[in-house]
């Protein structure tokens, strides 16, 4: 015969010619072709399938379950690939597996009478399988006519598919590198944004204490800035973070942007991760998603403009590929691991710092269940399982800063600015839009006539979300064919999302009223902004456009799920939107004006300066001797740019900057805190404040912002030098902190026994052995 090749035919036709050659007999020539088909396309699940029928005829059963079980994790939604899954299992010889799977799957049946035959069937001992020539089919692969518009571009992607699975990583460090040649120039300069200026300080204060202390001693309480303020109580201190510790080994800016762009590429694996494997998307489709997220206007431009504290939203696919995924043969070992590392990723949200976000990103991630039920159910054993350990590990390693935090925050609860929003909804929906798929770098300035009760100027970057016009054009063009059924462009068939019709549309439901809460929450009514400066955490906000990071991820998926429905756009797995993306997103980054964050003034060479002069042996911290301010030559008091800078030098800054006091440090309790020696002693108080007074004054019998008194001069000179000193703490703080303790002792050996326990000696699939 002749031989075929992956680039002489397309997949669809070697697929059809495979079959052709089994439902004749030939089965090695069949297998030749098969094989062929996954050497193009790694994840083509109906040559996995129709492999894994192959292998059973040729008594493989190994072999055959292997492929049969890929099939199913690439498109659990076939009720076929389950049928005959259960079969195989049957007659390769586990029929007590098979049962149990069938009475698992058999509630979701599409198709009742097939599972009755199949129920059947399992009572009778277990023989080798009939192939019968109905069962062998091709669904996913289209050939192209030879006329078509798409030929060139179908013989480009054929060759493409090549690289199989490992083209997602080689296009994710592509994407890395292209990110590093456009944004390393807002981080490696001499001026970087405004808010660097609470951030590289705080992180040049941490290493202070690291030097002093240790890694595993939290920096509970530190006195460079505002005459001694909490640390590790400070919710949006990330002392347990991986830019913290990247400081052990670079300076803080470098730090920050190597994390940043760790981060970038987590978010690229993680969202391809839950497209491909939790959506059971095409793999360009699923590299599209992966690369607008990456590129997302949000965490580009919030970074560029110094809100680093948000760094760990590009975690939030990641979180939901570890609770969401479900692959059948799991077991026990995978829930463990991917309820642990939900719920770490979810505990580096807290110690990261990202608390204005924090429950923005939750409530996304159950607008994320809503979509993954439109497409597939979630094992009752996720929910009972792999949800609450996650949940565990999450609060039991945040507990310690939770509880701190909480307190710390309940003395200073911020709630003296009203809500910005805007009070037309049809003005609200034109701003939302332009901000996720037509962004550009004055679009404050264009906004601003709109907006209602502003307190404060909101820059450029509050409102970058750009996602690029993409998604837009995708929902706009299945809009059109679902509408224009008889249109040539719809060759697209509908996918079959499986499922009971009750459990889609509860997925619905839920999608789009996570969808519709940003808007109700910018929306900018008298009678709104005075229901939600009622609500906890809400009244403490200055602004609430930062949660329209729930659309920008939510119309991201909720595109490409309609996108790769599209037939002529799905060729080739997906690339041609994949193309689309990198297009979208180049055209986005090129064509933004970035004269705002260009201009940014905060000089990083201070603190380069003082890092690297911590690298000296025997070097110490200068110890905190002063509290000083500034003034103009007629008095004025100002506060600089760098005032956090000042313990460089042993001195705190008064008015430094922090903003759960206030922007203008409204509710800063001074006091008698004036310009001095730190130990200038006046009516028996030294002229520095003891910060656990701000977080557990009860049991240390003071008020928040009240000074170390004379009988506690050991415990300033403690804190002025980097050191602990001693404190009471309530017995519920003392419960999270063991708690804390216990757990993060127990994740390593959880983690391993998840790992590497129980493994069985490695076999080749494709002999059985």
């Amino acid at each position: 015969m002749t031989q075929h090749h992956p680039f002489t035919a397309t997949t669809g036709d070697l697929l059809r010619q495979a079959i052709e050659h089994h439902q004749q007999g030939r089965l090695p020539e069949a297998e030749t072709l098969f094989r062929a088909v996954l050497h193009a396309e790694p994840r083509n699940p109906d040559a996995h399938y129709n492999l894994g029928l192959l292998a059973l005829r040729l008594d493989k059963p190994d072999a055959a379950l292997h492929h049969l079980k890929t099939a199913l994790e690439i498109d659990p939604a076939q009720e076929r690939f389950w049928l005959s899954h259960i079969e195989a299992l049957h007659r390769s010889g586990q029929p007590e597996t098979a049962r149990i799977l069938l009475t698992q799957r058999r509630q979701y049946a599409a198709d009742p009478a097939a599972w009755d035959r199949l129920a059947v069937s399992l009572q009778a001992p277990p023989a080798p399988l009939h192939i019968e020539p109905e069962q062998l089919e091709v669904r996913h692969t289209a050939t192209p006519e030879k006329n078509s518009p798409f030929a060139f571009l179908d013989r480009i992607f054929a060759g493409v598919t090549v690289a199989g699975t490992l083209l997602p990583l080689l296009i994710l460090f592509a994407c890395l590198l292209a990110y590093h040649l456009f944004y390393a120039r807002f981080y490696t300069g001499a001026s970087v944004g405004h808010d660097y200026a609470g951030a590289l300080p705080m992180l040049l204060e941490n290493y202070f204490w690291i030097i002093r202390n240790g890694f595993t001693t939290p920096n509970w309480f530190l006195p460079g800035q505002c005459g001694g303020q909490p640390g590790f109580a400070e919710i949006q201190n990330y002392f347990y973070s991986v830019p913290q510790f990247l400081t052990l080994f670079m300076p803080p800016m470098q730090a920050i942007y190597v994390n940043l762009l760790l981060f970038v590429g987590l978010g690229f694996w993680g969202m391809y991760l839950f497209l491909a494997r939790v959506l059971t998307l095409s793999t360009g489709v699923a590299v599209a998603g992966a690369i607008l997220f990456m590129f997302n206007g949000f965490y580009s431009g919030r970074l560029m403009a110094g809100h680093y504290v948000f760094h760990g939203f590009m975690l939030l696919p990641l979180i939901a590929y570890c609770l969401f995924h479900h692959a059948p043969g799991g077991g026990w070992r995978r829930e463990l691991l991917l309820g642990l590392g939900a719920g770490l990723f979810m505990a580096y949200w807290i110690h990261g710092g990202m608390a204005g976000l924090l429950f923005p990103s939750l409530i996304l991630l159950a607008g994320l269940l809503g979509l993954v039920l439109t497409r597939r159910p979630i094992p009752l054993a996720v929910c009972l399982k792999r949800w609450p350990l996650a949940a565990f590990i999450a609060l039991s390693l945040a507990a310690s800063k939770l509880m701190a935090g909480g307190a710390y925050l309940s003395h200073f609860p911020r709630d003296l600015y009203p809500l910005p929003g805007i009070a037309s909804i049809v003005d609200l929906l034109r701003i939302m839009g332009r901000t996720l798929f037509w962004q550009h770098g004055k679009l404050d300035e264009t906004i601003l006539p709109y907006l209602s009760h502003v307190k404060w100027m909101l820059d450029p970057h509050i409102w970058t979300h750009g996602i690029s016009l993409l998604p837009l054009l995708l929902v706009f063009l299945w809009i059109y064919l679902r509408l224009h059924p008889h249109s040539l462009a719809t060759a697209a068939q509908e996918e079959r999302l499986g499922g009971e019709r009750l459990r889609r549309q509860l997925g619905w439901i839920l999608f789009t009223a996570i969808l519709l809460l940003p808007i109700v929450l910018t929306w900018g009514t008298a009678h709104w902004q005075a229901l939600f400066k009622t609500l906890p955490l809400i009244k403490s906000s200055s602004e609430l456009f930062r949660w329209w990071v729930i659309d920008m991820v939510l119309v991201l998926v909720v595109s490409l799920m309609l996108g790769s429905s599209i037939a002529f756009l799905n060729r080739r797995q997906g690339w041609y939107i994949a193309l689309a993306a990198i297009l979208a997103m180049a055209w986005q980054v090129g064509s933004f004006d970035y004269t705002y964050f260009e201009h940014q003034g905060y000089k990083v060479a201070p603190i380069n300066a003082a890092w690297q002069a911590a690298q000296q042996p025997g070097f110490t911290p200068p110890p905190i001797t002063q509290s000083v301010i500034t003034a103009t030559p007629k008095g004025e008091i100002t506060m600089p740019m760098e005032r956090n800078e000042f313990f460089m030098r042993g001195q705190s800054f008064i008015l430094c900057y922090n903003a759960v006091y206030g922007y203008r440090m409204e509710n800063f309790p001074l006091k008698t805190l004036h310009p001095g020696p730190v130990f200038e002693l006046e009516n028996g108080v030294y002229n520095f404040k003891n910060p656990a007074c701000y977080v557990f004054p009860e049991e240390n019998q003071c008020t928040p912002g009240d000074h170390f008194t004379a009988a506690q001069k050991a415990d300033l000179e403690a804190l002025v030098n980097y050191r602990p000193f001693h404190y009471e703490l309530p017995t519920k703080q003392k419960i999270a902190n063991a708690l804390g303790a216990l757990v993060a002792m127990a994740v390593p050996i959880l983690l391993w026994v998840a790992l590497f326990t129980g493994r069985k000696p490695a076999t080749d699939p494709e002999s059985g052995r």
